[in-house]
C-alpha cells in the first residue's frame, strides 16, 4: 500500500507482459473454483491472510466503514468459518485507523496478527509493520516490527520521497517476513524477505524469484518453506499469474505455475492455503475466490507437516529458552522461545516417536514425547512448567553511566570468546532503536589481561567485528559508518585476577553519533 494513499489495492492497467524465461505449469484443471459472494463487495477486496487450520481469513477492503456511509479507506476484517459456512465479516476495530490498514498477516496458533499501516508516526514507531496479540478476540500490545524492516522502509522512503507496497506474508513460526515492494505503486515491484535472528529482523534483501517484471501478493504456507506469490515476468496466461516456490531457508528456488483454473487471462493473486491442503483462497480481479483442492496435485501444496507449538514458564513468568525435538537420536527441529515464553517448529509428518525437550536442567523441564501417524497438516500444543528457588545474585561492578546512556551501551564477552552472548543481545536489540541511515557506529574492542599482547588485540577485534556485523545485518549501515578500534589490554578497568574481576574488562564499547 502507498503511504498516506490513495490507492489501495493495484488496480492494473492493459499493459504487455514482460515475458521472462518459460518455468513448469502444473495441470490442476480438477479444482472446483466458484466466487465467495458472502465476503465479497462491489468495492475491492484484495491481500488475503489465513490461518493454517483454514477456519479464520483476514483480508483488506475499501467496503463502506460499519459506523458510517463514508467510502471506505482500506481497512481489515475478518471472516469465521463456521457449521461449513463463512460468517458475515467483522470490521477489526483496535487495528482501523483513518490511514488505510492492510497486508494483514495471522500467527500459527491466531494469538498474532501483522499488518500494515502508515500511522503519520511510523518512522518512529518501528513501522510500517505492526504486530498484535490476539486474546479474546481482541488486540493489544500493538508494536512495529521495527529493527531492519523498519530501517529499509525508512532508508528508501527517504530516497524516492514516497514508498509503496502491495502484499506481506509472516511465516506461521515468526520468522520469515516478505513483502513486495517498489518506488512506484502503479510500477513494477519486487520481493524482498527479512529473517528474524535473536528477537529482530534483518534488514531486508531480494527474494530470488523476483524479476524485471512485477511481482506482488506473497503468502507463506503451513510449512513455513512453500511460498505463493504473483508475477507477470513469468510468461505464463495473460497478466498476473500465481506462482509457487520453496524457501530453502537462504533463499528460494525456481518458480513453478501452478496453472489452470487459478491462472487466467486476468490478473490472478493473494493464493492462501489450509495447512491440510483441502482449500485454497486467492483474488481475481479484486473479488476472493474459494477453490476445492481435494482432486488436485500434491505439487499444488505444501510439504505434510506438523507445527510444534507452546509456551515455556518458570516460577509463572516467561522463559526464554532452545527447545529441541529429536528422534531416534536424529534432530528434527530446533528453535528458540521469544519473550512472551511461545516457541513454535515445523516438522515433517508421519513419524512413529519423538521427543520435545527444553535446554537446562531436566528437574525443571520433563521432555514429552510426541507422534505423527498421518500424512495430513497437525497441530501439537506442547507447553512447559517449571519452578525453582531463585539464586542469591552475586555483586557486580558498576558500569559507568556515560556507557549506559540511550545512544551508548557495553557488549560483555565470556572468556577467551568472541561470539555475541545471549543476553547481550537485548541490549543491541535496544541500541537498533536509536541508529538511523545517516548514523556512524564507533566501536572499541577490549579483552582482559590473561594472555599474550597479540592474542589478546587479535581477540578485542573478532570482538568488535562481532557486533559491527551484528549492527550492519539489521540495520544496512555500510562500512564507511562504522569506526572499529581494537585495544587488546590496553585499557583495563579491573586489574583483578579472579574470574569475577575480570569478567569486566571483556567488553566491546558502542557509541551511536547521530547527525
Amino acid at each position: 500500500m502507498m503511504n498516506m494513499l490513495h490507492l489501495l489495492c493495484f488496480v492494473f492497467v492493459p499493459i504487455t507482459s514482460v515475458l521472462g524465461q518459460e518455468i513448469p505449469v502444473l495441470n490442476n484443471e480438477d479444482a472446483d473454483i466458484r466466487p465467495l459472494d458472502k465476503l465479497n463487495t462491489n468495492f475491492r477486496e484484495c491481500n488475503l491472510s489465513i490461518m493454517p487450520n483454514g477456519k479464520e481469513l483476514y483480508f483488506m477492503s475499501t467496503r463502506k466503514k460499519p459506523f458510517n456511509s463514508s467510502f471506505g479507506d482500506g481497512d481489515i476484517y475478518k471472516a469465521i468459518y463456521k457449521d461449513s459456512a463463512w460468517l458475515a465479516p467483522e470490521y477489526v476495530t483496535q487495528i482501523n485507523t483513518a490511514n488505510g490498514e492492510d497486508e494483514p498477516s495471522v500467527s500459527y496458533d491466531g494469538e498474532k496478527i501483522y499488518f500494515q499501516s502508515w500511522l503519520n508516526y511510523w518512522e518512529s514507531s518501528g513501522g510500517p509493520y505492526y504486530e498484535a496479540e490476539i486474546a479474546n478476540g481482541k488486540l493489544k500490545n500493538i508494536k512495529g516490527l521495527g529493527g531492519g524492516i523498519n530501517q529499509f522502509f525508512r532508508k528508501h522512503y527517504r530516497i524516492n520521497r514516497r514508498y509503496a507496497t502491495d502484499g506481506m506474508a509472516v511465516s506461521p513460526n515468526g520468522k520469515l517476513f516478505i513483502v513486495a515492494c517498489g518506488p512506484d505503486y502503479n510500477g513494477n515491484m519486487d520481493l524482498y524477505f527479512s529473517i528474524k535472528k535473536k528477537g529482530v529482523w534483518t534488514f531486508l534483501k531480494p527474494l530470488g524469484v523476483s524479476t524485471s517484471g512485477d511481482e506482488r501478493s506473497v503468502y507463506i504456507a503451513a510449512d513455513n518453506k512453500t511460498i505463493y506469490f504473483s508475477s507477470d515476468g513469468y510468461g505464463g496466461f495473460g497478466k498476473l499469474d500465481i506462482l509457487k516456490t520453496k524457501w530453502n531457508g537462504i533463499n528460494t528456488g525456481e518458480p513453478v505455475n501452478i496453472g489452470k483454473p487459478f491462472n487466467t487471462s486476468k490478473n490472478d493473486m493473494g493464493f492462501v492455503i489450509s495447512g491440510r491442503g483441502e482449500a485454497a483462497y486467492f483474488i481475481r480481479d479484486l473479488d476472493i475466490y474459494y477453490a476445492d483442492l481435494n482432486k488436485t496435485q500434491a505439487s499444488l501444496k505444501p510439504e505434510p507437516s506438523v507445527l510444534v507449538f507452546g509456551k515455556i514458564s518458570l516460577n509463572d513468568q516467561p522463559d526464554q529458552k532452545t527447545v529441541r525435538i529429536m528422534s531416534k537420536g536424529i534432530l528434527m527441529g530446533e528453535t528458540s522461545s521469544d519473550e512472551y515464553g511461545r516457541y513454535s517448529m515445523t516438522i515433517p509428518a508421519n513419524f512413529s516417536n519423538a521427543e520435545v525437550f527444553v535446554d537446562g536442567n531436566e528437574v525443571y523441564y520433563q521432555p514429552q514425547k510426541i507422534a505423527s501417524n498421518s500424512n495430513l497438516y497437525e497441530e501439537l500444543r506442547i507447553d512447559f512448567v517449571a519452578y525453582h528457588k531463585p539464586q542469591v545474585e552475586k555483586d557486580t561492578i558498576a558500569v559507568p553511566s556515560s556507557e549506559t546512556d540511550h545512544l551508548n551501551t557495553t557488549i560483555y564477552f565470556e572468556f577467551d570468546q568472541f561470539d555475541i552472548p545471549l543476553d547481550e543481545f537485548f541490549k543491541l536489540k535496544s541500541l537498533l532503536q536509536s541508529i538511523n541511515q545517516s548514523s556512524v557506529i564507533y566501536i572499541v574492542g577490549h579483552t582482559d589481561h590473561i594472555g599474550t599482547n597479540q592474542y589478546n588485540l587479535d581477540l578485542s577485534k573478532k570482538r568488535a567485528i562481532a557486533v559491527q556485523n551484528y549492527i550492519a545485518e539489521f540495520t544496512g549501515l555500510n562500512k564507511n559508518q562504522f569506526i572499529t578500534r581494537f585495544n587488546g589490554e590496553r585499557n583495563v578497568l579491573n586489574t583483578g585476577v579472579k574470574p569475577e574481576d575480570r569478567s569486566i574488562n571483556r567488553r566491546v564499547s558502542v557509541k551511536v553519533m547521530n547527525h
